[in-house]
């Protein structure tokens, strides 16, 4: 989907990324990063989501960010995002937007 990792490891959901955390394939790095891009497709592909939003959240735009900036690039981009999801409510919403603020945390 995302990065080269996806690609190496046939990463196809979370539960991959986790087992091979658990195995010690990847860094807790990657994981994460692979974790917050899923939540960042997610958001795109819903369409009840504010238009801005999800322009920040298209994968195209977080995979550029990523690669020529790591994981900063990445926060900055979930930053964006969350800034334009002050309207998105409801119990998903409020799972999300709340991972996605602790990812910005650290």
């Amino acid at each position: 989907k995302y990065t080269e990792l996806e690609k190496k490891h046939n990463i196809k959901d979370s539960q991959d990324v986790v087992r091979l955390h658990k195995e010690g394939t990847i860094t807790e790095e990657e994981r994460e990063g692979t974790i917050i891009m899923d939540l960042l497709d997610d958001i795109y592909r819903n369409r009840d989501i504010d238009d801005y939003a999800r322009a920040y959240a298209r994968p195209a735009v977080v995979y550029q960010a990523y690669r020529q900036y790591g994981m900063r690039g990445l926060k900055t981009q979930v930053i964006y995002v969350l800034n334009n999801l002050r309207s998105w409510r409801g119990p998903e919403a409020k799972r999300i937007k709340a991972r996605l603020k602790r990812f910005t945390k650290r």
